[in-house]
This record gives structure tokens, C-alpha cells and sequence, in this order.
């Protein structure tokens, strides 16, 4: 199951007495992430992190649309919650014996959850515990002088006094939701088992605004010890940061924002009654854990870049930064060199490492799965579609009130995306009657274009929030066993160089049938997930002359394959980019209205005066 550091003590050797016994330490790692917005900056990104991070736990927030599928391509047990809890997932290398769920505060759904899981770690109980505490009243500004709903208090005054902050913070749902975990953790806490609690407190902690660090990050001179944090030290569970790092000058640890860009105190209203942007860093996402017997603290690290790299401090200075580091990213040194948005999170994430005391090697308890699963798959073809038979199991938290869906969509894609078609699941299907799908070739097609595997996806809504309950992962070579597909491809100018005035022949070959299929055109290197410079629809009924009005117009039918006269690039580019001039353009060719995730071709255009 996982690596033990086995140390071997011999007893009675010198009497000729063969009697060894054996101490296992089992060293486990914890990760807490939040994926801001189900890893929407980048799926495949947050997919590599936590996998060179190696964790055997993870904590994830804002992940209800990730959850299934990541627990699919890391190959751990998952515990996300009744299909109607938002926000939460627990991963995990270990079997769970046992689930929580933190329902019984009366939260609305915009509020934030928290769940937890008793684990088998090599023959020893451990409970985890994920939490994504209210961000409502974000009361960590309060002592900056401005509200926890973002407004600023008259003059931007701070408030200092202690009872008025923690009343303020009781404004919020996370005092109580604190209250609420001790109350499910109290048996265990009081029987010695390991406890390790974690995730995204939307809440700084009181041995970070200290009097030693009145001066830092905008605290106005003021300490103060957060409700939250003060509950869950008082029932004896300790910060594993400050444990090895108690230092807050020196070792801030701050987890958001690290980009200015990402700050919630750089608008007109603050900066008109602040008379500037206010830093509005902290230290938000924790790993707590209790002393219990047979454990130790090795290690914690930051995963992301420097919260000093992009975030310039408002009040025009700063301060090197000391914390550990790793990552993708991370050269030999420990220094991050991450660029600004390669980190597919608003959050830094945060990762503890335990050595804890093991009865065993391995996990020998099976491990419960409340979530459901595709089984008994079966690719075929229907002439050159492919189909895809299958069974829903496990489906234990069905509620017969609740929409479902089945998407189909590549991996990577947004939660919400079903780009290769979508069908309403009625009602809970009979496992003994398999289901069946078709994927058109079109889409096919657009994910051999882009490297993409096929993903199926048990689809609803928790409240505002997407969330897949469980996905299945179909490879290109897999596919490619049943059918072929064919790459689709473009002719700008027959590949040679165009004059800026002049109109552009363009083709296609292998393409959709999708009306919205459409031509985008970029800067060279200009990411798809910007707006484009310009844009059409893939018509073969106009021509160089026809109005961009005309070439705007949806057909009724898309077009696998055509032949068009475009107009000129300086046409095409004047609504967008009226001073267009001369360079490099990259034109793309995209199968559906979300271009992002359906780019079909791509041609990189030298462009001349």
C-alpha cells in the first residue's frame, strides 16, 4: 500500500535466541488544494502537480467537478459527499472504512462543506478530515479597515478590538462549522486516534497576526488571535506549519492571493477610501493535526510560486521569502520558476508529511465506495461512429428528485462540457441492462486533433456548482482499435507567406458537421482561451467580397470539408485589431462554440505589409 521505514530490533541475539520483532513507520503525505473552480486554468496542470507531489491523502476545495475524475487517473479511493454537497473531496491512497459528512449546520450551498473519513493506514485508524469554511464575512480584513463583504468602514479604519472581531467573525458561518467538526471529532480526539484536518479556512490564524508581525501585510499594528483557529487549538490540534516553522516574521506562509490580480482589495472603492490597494495576504489553507501517540512531523512545503513574485505590495515594500518549496517547477536549489499563470490555482497548496507508527505493512480492510461507477464497458462501431455499451453500479446516493446527465467530452475538459453530446439519465438506471452510447466521428476527430482521450461523465448541479459523480477514460488507442479516425487539417495560401490586404485562400479537410463550427485568428502563441482577433464560420456559399455580417452568419449545416476565398486578414482583424500590422497569426480551425476545448487544426501564417 505504501512505503514503511522498517527498523528492526533484535532481542535475546547473544544467547542464541532467534526472536525479532518488528516497528513499522509509515511515512504519509497530505496535500490540502484548492482548484479554483474545478482546475478550469488547467486540468492536465493540477492533474502533473499532484502527481510529483506523491500524496497518499488530498484535500480538495472548489473540486466537485474534478473529484471522480481525478480520483480515476491517480487510482485512489474518493469521498465526496451525498451528490448534493458542493465543494469537497477526500483522495486517498488508504482504504476508508468509514465516512462524515459535515450536513447539520443548516448552510446554504454557497457557504461552504466540510466531510471527513476514517482511513485503514497499515492496520492503524486514522481519521481525515477536509473542510472549505465559509468565505462569507471574510473577517481576515476587518483589522485592514475594510468589511468582510469587500466594502471599506468609514475612513478605512481597522478594526482592533478583539471582542469586536470575533463578534464579527461569528457573522460568518466557519466559527460554528468549526464547532460542528470538533463535536463529530471529540470520541476520536479523546481516544488517542490520529486525527489530521485540513483544507481552505478562509480564515488567517492568530499565530500569524501576532504582535511580532503588527508591521506585515497591512495588519495596522493590530494581533489577534481568529475564532476559528483559536477553537481548534483549544481542543488540542496543532498547526503543522507553525510546529516546524513558528517563526511569522520570517516564515509568513501566505496561500492567497500570490498574485495582485487575484486580490479582492485593489478596487476603486478601497483604493479611493484606503488611498491605495491594501495587501491583502494570508495564510488561509492549513494542515492541522493531534499529538497523538506514534506520530511525528517530518516535513511541509509550499507547492506554487513565491507569494512575493507576483504580488508587488501595495505599500512598496517587501521582504524575501523563506518557506519550502516544491513542485513541477521547482529547480535544484528549491527555488519555484513558475510564470505567472502557470499555476492552475488562485491558492498555493500545501502539502505535511507524517511518519506514523504502523501495525503493519500494508492496509489489509477493504475499502467502502459510495460513489457510483461505470462497469462492463464495451467499445463498438456504428459504421465509422463509435459506440460505447456500459453499466452505472453503485449508485447509492440516487436521489429520485435530482437531474442527471450523462456527458460526453474529452478528459481535460470543464466540468459543465459535454462537447461530444449529452443524454438525460431518467431515471436510476437497472445494472442489469446495460446502456449504450454513440460518439460521432466528428468529435473523434477533434480529440485525435488535440491529443485528448474520451471521457464519459455522470454529470448534476450541486446548487450553483458542477459536480461529476463519476467518469471513464477511453485512450486514442483504445479507440483506434474499433475505428479510424481521421486528423483533420488546414491550407492557408498553400502554406506560403500573406500580404496583409490581400483575400486568403483557405481549406479544410476531416472537419465536423457542427453549424458551429467556425475559424479563429490569433497572435502566434496567443492562448485560445483569450478572445480571438477574428473570426468566422466555416462557409462555402460566400466569398472575398461577401460582408463580415454575412461571414458572421450561423449556417444552417457545417462543412467536413470546403474550399473558401477569405477576406483579407486587415478585413477580418478590424473590429478587434484595427491596427493589425505585420507578423505572425496563427489560424485555427474549431469544431464547436467552445473553442478551447474543440480546436480540430491550426496553421501558424507569416503575414507582410
Amino acid at each position: 500500500m505504501k512505503k514503511a521505514l522498517i527498523s528492526l530490533v533484535i532481542a535475546g541475539a547473544l544467547i542464541g535466541c532467534d526472536d525479532t520483532q518488528t516497528e513499522q513507520t509509515t511515512q504519509v503525505k497530505v496535500l490540502t488544494a484548492n482548484l479554483w473552480h474545478d482546475l478550469n486554468k488547467g486540468y492536465d496542470a493540477g492533474l502533473a502537480e499532484m502527481k510529483h507531489s506523491q500524496a497518499d491523502i488530498i484535500f480538495t476545495q472548489e473540486s466537485d467537478g474534478v473529484n471522480a475524475r481525478l480520483a480515476e487517473d491517480l487510482n485512489m479511493h474518493m469521498w465526496q459527499g451525498p451528490d448534493g454537497r458542493a465543494s469537497i473531496g477526500i483522495l486517498s491512497k488508504f482504504p476508508i472504512t468509514k465516512v462524515f459528512d459535515g450536513e447539520g449546520e443548516g448552510l446554504d450551498q454557497d457557504r461552504g462543506h466540510q466531510i471527513g473519513a476514517l482511513l485503514d493506514i497499515n492496520g492503524r485508524d486514522v481519521i481525515v478530515w477536509n473542510n472549505h469554511l465559509d468565505w462569507k464575512e471574510y473577517t481576515t480584513v476587518s483589522p485592514r479597515g475594510i468589511q468582510g463583504n469587500g466594502t471599506t468602514f468609514d475612513g478605512c479604519t481597522p478594526v482592533s478590538d478583539n471582542a469586536e472581531l470575533d463578534r464579527l467573525n461569528e457573522q460568518s458561518k466557519r466559527p460554528n462549522q468549526v464547532r460542528n467538526k470538533l463535536h463529530q471529532l471529540k470520541p476520536y480526539l479523546d481516544n488517542n486516534t490520529l486525527v489530521i484536518s485540513g483544507g481552505d479556512f478562509n480564515e488567517a490564524s492568530g499565530l500569524d497576526w501576532t504582535d511580532a508581525s503588527a508591521a506585515l501585510f497591512d495588519h495596522k499594528g493590530i494581533s489577534h488571535d481568529f475564532l476559528s483557529h483559536r477553537l481548534l487549538r483549544q481542543a488540542g490540534l496543532k498547526d503543522s506549519f507553525r510546529e516546524l516553522y513558528p517563526d511569522a516574521n520570517r516564515y509568513p506562509g501566505i496561500t492567497w492571493p500570490f498574485r495582485n490580480a487575484d486580490s479582492w482589495t485593489t478596487g476603486a472603492n478601497v483604493v479611493k477610501s484606503c488611498q491605495r490597494a491594501i495587501d491583502d495576504r494570508d495564510r488561509i489553507d492549513f494542515i492541522y493535526y493531534n499529538p497523538a501517540d506514534g506520530v511525528k512531523l517530518d516535513k511541509v512545503a509550499f507547492i506554487g510560486p513565491r507569494y512575493s513574485t507576483y504580488f508587488k505590495a501595495p505599500h512598496g515594500s517587501d521582504f524575501t521569502t523563506y518557506e519550502p518549496h516544491e513542485g513541477i517547477q521547482v529547480d535544484a536549489s528549491g527555488e519555484p520558476t513558475y510564470a505567472i499563470n502557470d499555476f492552475p490555482s488562485d491558492h498555493l497548496w500545501y502539502s505535511a508529511t507524517f511518519n506514523i507508527k504502523t501495525p503493519n505493512k500494508t492496509s489489509k480492510k477493504p475499502s467502502l465506495n459510495f460513489n457510483p461507477k461505470f462497469e462492463n464497458t464495451l467499445l463498438g462501431t456504428d459504421g465509422t461512429n463509435l459506440t460505447v455499451g456500459f453499466n452505472i453500479s453503485n449508485w447509492q446516493h440516487h436521489e429520485a428528485e435530482r437531474d442527471y446527465w450523462l456527458f460526453i467530452t474529452s478528459h481535460a475538459a470543464s466540468p459543465s462540457s459535454y462537447s461530444g453530446g449529452r443524454v438525460a439519465i431518467k431515471q436510476k438506471p437497472d445494472t442489469k441492462h446495460p446502456l449504450a452510447v454513440t460518439v460521432d466521428e466528428t468529435f473523434l476527430r477533434s480529440l485525435k486533433a488535440n491529443e485528448q482521450k474520451l471521457q464519459l461523465r455522470l454529470f448534476t448541479m450541486s446548487g450553483p456548482s458542477p459536480k461529476i459523480l463519476a467518469s471513464k477514460t477511453f485512450t486514442l488507442d483504445e479507440i483506434e482499435k474499433i475505428v479510424d479516425v481521421k486528423v483533420p487539417t488546414v491550407s492557408i495560401n498553400n502554406g506560403q507567406s500573406l500580404n496583409i490586404n490581400a483575400a486568403i485562400p483557405f481549406s479544410w479537410e476531416n472537419a465536423t458537421q457542427n453549424p458551429n463550427q467556425w475559424i479563429g485568428i490569433y497572435t502566434k502563441g496567443q492562448s485560445v482561451s483569450e478572445q480571438s482577433k477574428g473570426w468566422l464560420y466555416t462557409r462555402t456559399d460566400l466569398t472575398e467580397t461577401s460582408s463580415l455580417a454575412d461571414w458572421h452568419s450561423k449556417p444552417s449545416k457545417g462543412n467536413e470539408q470546403g474550399s473558401v476565398t477569405l477576406p483579407s486578414l486587415k478585413t477580418l482583424l478590424q473590429a478587434r485589431m484595427p491596427n493589425a500590422k505585420a507578423g505572425e497569426y496563427d489560424f485555427y480551425l474549431f469544431g464547436d462554440s467552445d473553442g478551447k476545448s474543440s480546436v480540430l487544426a491550426k496553421q501558424t501564417v507569416t503575414v507582410t505589409d
